[in-house]
């Protein structure tokens, strides 16, 4: 995966297997996940699977995430948000909001 959103990265990606893109709100995912598809275009690499990962800045609700997928996105990686101190939270309390954010997000 090939990091970045410069128009020099997004292109450098297209030619790549993969794009990674973090700490975004959701405007921007999708106005970097739109110039990639560009340059992918571009590039006559469209064909090609590829994968595009992207991280949030915050949690996004099922609706965010169909649309996400729809723009291109491939992989979200984005924690659980309800970790108030993830060093001191107890292992129960991580498996209990992993299971919540399963249910908030995942069909």
């Amino acid at each position: 995966l090939v990091g970045g959103h410069s128009p020099m990265a997004l292109r450098r990606a297209a030619r790549a297997d993969g794009w990674i893109g973090v700490n975004y709100e959701l405007p921007e995912a999708f106005e970097h996940l739109a110039a990639l598809a560009a340059a992918r275009r571009d590039a006559k690499t469209e064909h090609r699977p590829f994968d595009a990962a992207i991280a949030l800045n915050s949690e996004p609700d099922r609706d965010a995430c169909k649309r996400l997928e729809e723009a291109g996105a491939t992989i979200l990686f984005n924690p659980p948000l309800g970790f108030p101190e993830p060093a001191t939270t107890s292992l129960d309390a991580k498996l209990d909001e992993l299971a919540r954010f399963a249910e908030r997000l995942i069909d």
